[in-house]
Formats: C-alpha cells, structure tokens, sequence
C-alpha cells in the first residue's frame, strides 16, 4: 500500500503490466478514487486522505493545483482501475459533472460507490 500520492509513472506502470499479463486477471490498482466537489474543499487532504493513509488504503485523487487536458486520460485509466468509488459533495462547489459522473458510476457499478453531502462548506460530513 502506498503512503503517497500516486503518480502518472505509477498508473503508465500498472497498464503497461495489464497490457502484458492475462487480460482476464486484471486487478484494480486503487481501492479507492477520490470524486466529487474540486476546487477550494478541504474534505479530500483533511479528512478522507489522512483516514485512507492510517489504514494502509490506496487512493487515486484527481484534483491537482493545476489541471490541464491531457490530465483527463491519466484520470479516466484511475477510474477504470479503482474498486471504489467515493464522491463528497460540498454545497459550495457542486457542479453538473459531479452529478454526471455520479449517475454514470450508480448505473455501472452500482455496488461499488459512496455518496457523502457535506452540512457546510468547512468540511463536516452530515450524518
């Protein structure tokens, strides 16, 4: 397990061994990708990222400082290699594709996703 960030060497590796092994054995490489509300939240590095780091769990987290185009590829490959799917919603910064791709990983892998709102912007999970 990881007690880093994964990188995009990291993904390039791991489809490069899918590619060379059996098709058919093929392996999530995290076990948990990071959706939902980007921009200015704090849920991913002060809540979920230190949980998933003490308790030894890999994560993809798809937002960056700065984000360009070709950054759509590295995240679509995470998404296609991740066992579970984690979306937070802060009211702030809810947005049409977080709601998209929340209805596309509900209709495609229905077992495997979590939704949590958040009550404010400051980053408490409503229970």
């Amino acid at each position: 397990m990881f007690e880093r960030d994964v990188t995009k060497n990291d993904i390039d590796r791991h489809n490069s061994l899918m590619i060379s092994g059996d098709k058919n054995q093929k392996k999530p490489i995290y076990d948990v990708f990071l959706g939902g509300s980007c921009g200015n939240t704090c849920w991913r590095s002060e809540i979920v990222i230190p949980y998933l780091k003490r308790h030894g769990i890999t994560y993809y987290d798809p937002q960056r400082p700065v984000w360009s185009e070709n950054m759509i590829r590295e995240e679509q490959r995470a998404k296609e290699n991740s066992r579970i799917f984690l979306f937070v919603l802060d009211p702030g910064t809810i947005n049409a594709t977080s709601f998209l791709e929340i209805a596309y990983f509900a209709s495609r892998k229905a077992s495997n996703w979590l939704l949590f709102f958040l009550e404010d912007t400051n980053g408490v999970i409503k229970h």
